[in-house]
């Protein structure tokens, strides 16, 4: 073999072919240094769709298969994580498909095919690029599958939309003409104004003269409506838009609302719907591209969910034979968005498993089956390998994305480090709200809040796009706010809030009561019943404030006059007073907050000379000493207490008349004095006074019992007599 030959199309390897017939002796066979040297991982490629098993029938009709579904497919999973890498591997998906469009053996008129070839997709020889086939031993012969040479819209809808999610993320003008050409080729091939409008399933066969596809799918549509979207959206051409609404009207004509599922489509008439085969798939995707018809899940569950090979989830169609991981996967997706977490976390953990455990995994990619087999009710069936497809649905699903608008399907996580400005009790209600975003795919687009209650759903509340926002409290005593996000995608799950309080109080604490007693040069104030109602309470310190002024009270709220007194307390005394001088006195209380009660009043008028009236008539004069006993007995003990402060009141109001009497009489002083004595001793030696009394108890106690007995002796004698 000549070295400098050029075999860059050769696609075989090297092989060597003998039998026994020639070789009866048996044969050597000599090899010198083979090398292969064709390290091109940039090459333009389509990846193989399914890893198929040696020496099986079915495998090698899809053994060098790349079906442009399954690589739109995946090319969508490399631009939705979008490292470096991923994004290299997308461009070179994307590039095939550019040049697919381009270099066809026969078609010019933009189409792409339903599949091409694996590995290599230039065939050297021609520069077109190779179909996919297998060689029949026994016929010694070439074939193509039909299905895989056909042409059906739905899935250039999505070659569409992959390209258009791709060129919104890098740029790339080849990107968007290819895409604007499959959608023209759509627009003048497969429109259809029968019925109910929408488009039809496309062409099948060979060149030259394939068949036109008449019936008309419901997932097809599905694919079209959002294909033509998404070119509105790029490029803004209405025309675009009512191309996409006429697949819509399609679609929506689909619909069943008493059965709560879409039909398939039409027959071949393109009006008469087939009610034949429904597929589950086309509930799911409706939800993703609409974002509608939630009560489809419903009916998905009572007729397509199966449990087979240990693995839950959701056959093909309604005979339930199999789990269908890829319709799982979609299934998964559409309770993402329907806000069911917990549903789509149970399905992604099926997907899970099967990437461990199902018969022919590698660990990393999904079977489109759990067994061999899996009828769908069309013709064709799933078989337990290794699919393209089915892992780029578990993709989607893990990262929590729609494939169809190219967004995130799963709602943001709660917000982090919720904060509210102020954060502790304040009397004005404004507060500002603040938090983390955590990390989303789409990015954070606003929060919904609600006071008092936890939200009930996922717009039970006020949104809002502002952040920080302000919000003021509407009700006191300590609120509940919920916050909970939406992104940009539209997602959004109350049940993923957090929360915080706003501390806020507008009222002011209600008054008490306050009790001003006059001394010689002081007066003795003490308060209580001062109460909080607005949520916050009383001031741990400097709970009271008590102001005075010699003319008049002073303002409310304690604003002006002479600070008397701030602290905790209950009570004080003012000294250094004026005698005979009344003094105004108001109190006032402070809450957490900030308020301030208006104030409870009170005015007393201190004594000075004749403050002791009975006892000066007595003893004839204030500086006798046992005045100055009784004086400060009453300031120490008496004006510290309330009952000694009624007392006061009392002894104030009655005595002067009395003393004036005894200040006449001569014998009166000498009695008075007499009854004072006790008292003045009690006053100056309280301890000894203590001890007498209890000394006069005990005696009077020990006499009464010796009364007693002499008594029970004199009544014993009288017995005996």
């Amino acid at each position: 073999m000549q070295s400098s030959k050029d075999l860059t199309h050769i696609i075989g390897g090297f092989g060597w072919v003998t039998n026994s017939a020639e070789n009866p002796s048996g044969a050597t066979f000599y090899l010198d240094e083979i090398k292969y040297d064709k390290s091109r991982p940039d090459e333009l490629r389509f990846l193989v769709s399914f890893e198929t098993l040696p020496s099986i029938n079915p495998d090698r009709y899809i053994k060098n298969a790349s079906f442009i579904y399954d690589n739109a497919l995946a090319l969508l999973a490399f631009s939705a994580r979008g490292n470096n890498e991923d994004l290299r591997r997308a461009k070179i998906l994307a590039d095939a498909f550019v040049h697919a469009q381009n270099n066809d053996r026969y078609y010019t008129d933009g189409r792409l095919r339903n599949a091409y070839m694996s590995g290599d997709l230039i065939d050297h020889l021609t520069s077109k690029v190779r179909i996919p086939g297998w060689w029949d031993p026994i016929d010694k012969k070439w074939y193509e599958d039909e299905f895989q040479v056909s042409t059906y819209t739905g899935d250039l809808a999505r070659v569409m939309i992959a390209l258009l999610s791709y060129y919104k993320k890098v740029g790339g003008a080849q990107y968007l003409e290819v895409a604007m050409t499959l959608g023209e080729w759509i627009e003048t091939k497969t429109k259809d104004n029968r019925g109910t409008g929408g488009y039809t399933g496309g062409y099948k066969g060979w060149e030259t003269n394939p068949q036109k596809i008449t019936w008309k799918s419901t997932e097809h549509n599905i694919d079209i409506y959002v294909a033509f979207m998404l070119l509105y959206e790029v490029t803004g051409d209405m025309k675009w838009k009512e191309r996409a609404l006429h697949a819509k009207s399609f679609i929506e004509a689909m619909w069943d609302g008493d059965k709560n599922h879409f039909w398939t489509g039409t027959l071949d008439d393109g009006v008469a719907i087939n009610y034949g085969n429904i597929p589950a798939d086309i509930q799911a995707g409706a939800i993703m591209a609409i974002n509608s018809y939630p009560s489809a899940l419903s009916w998905v569950e009572d007729n397509y969910y199966t449990e087979h090979d240990g693995f839950k989830g959701f056959d093909f169609n309604t005979d339930k034979d199999g789990v269908w991981f890829e319709g799982t996967a979609q299934m998964a997706i559409a309770y993402q968005i329907n806000g069911d977490t917990n549903k789509s976390d149970t399905y992604l953990a099926e997907l899970q498993k099967a990437q461990a455990f199902a018969t022919n995994t590698n660990g990393k990619g999904i079977v489109a089956a759990c067994h061999d087999g899996v009828t769908t009710g069309f013709e064709w069936t799933y078989f337990n390998r290794l699919h393209i497809g089915a892992t780029a649905w578990y993709i989607f699903t893990e990262k929590g994305y729609n494939p169809y608008w190219g967004s995130d399907t799963t709602p943001p996580l709660a917000p982090i480090n919720i904060t509210s400005t102020p954060d502790n009790w304040t009397n004005k209600n404004s507060f500002s709200i603040t938090w983390t975003n955590p990390d989303d795919l789409s990015g954070i687009a606003g929060a919904y809040y609600k006071l008092e209650s936890a939200p009930t759903s996922n717009t039970d509340g006020t949104y809002t796009t502002s952040k920080p926002f302000t919000v003021s409290a509407t009700a006191e005593g300590g609120q509940d706010i919920y916050v909970w996000l939406k992104d940009r995608a539209g997602n959004n799950s109350y049940l993923n809030r957090n929360s915080t309080i706003l501390y806020y109080d507008g009222t002011a604490p209600t008054d008490g009561n306050l009790t001003a007693t006059p001394g010689d040069g002081q007066i003795s104030l003490s308060w209580l019943g001062f109460s909080d109602n607005g949520g916050s309470g009383l001031k741990l310190t400097n709970t009271y404030k008590v102001v005075r002024d010699a003319s008049s009270y002073p303002d409310s709220q304690c604003t002006n006059g002479t600070q008397v007194y701030l602290g905790t307390d209950s009570s004080t005394i003012e000294a250094g007073l004026t005698n005979g001088t009344t003094y105004y006195y108001q109190v006032c209380a402070y809450d957490n907050a900030g308020n301030v009660s208006p104030g409870v009043k009170g005015n007393a008028t201190p004594q000075g000379d004749d403050d002791c009236f009975i006892a000066t008539a007595a003893y004839g004069s204030y500086l006798d000493p046992h005045i100055k006993v009784l004086r400060y007995f009453r300031d120490n003990y008496l004006l510290t207490n309330p009952v000694g402060r009624a007392f006061i009141k009392i002894y104030y109001r009655v005595s002067p008349p009395i003393a004036e009497l005894i200040s006449e009489h001569e014998m009166l002083k000498i009695a008075t004095r007499w009854c004072l004595t006790p008292i003045v001793y009690a006053a100056k030696y309280p301890a000894g006074a203590l001890l007498s009394i209890i000394g006069l108890i005990a005696i009077s106690i020990v006499w009464k019992i010796k009364r007693r007995r002499n008594l029970m002796i004199k009544l014993s004698r009288l017995n005996k007599i």
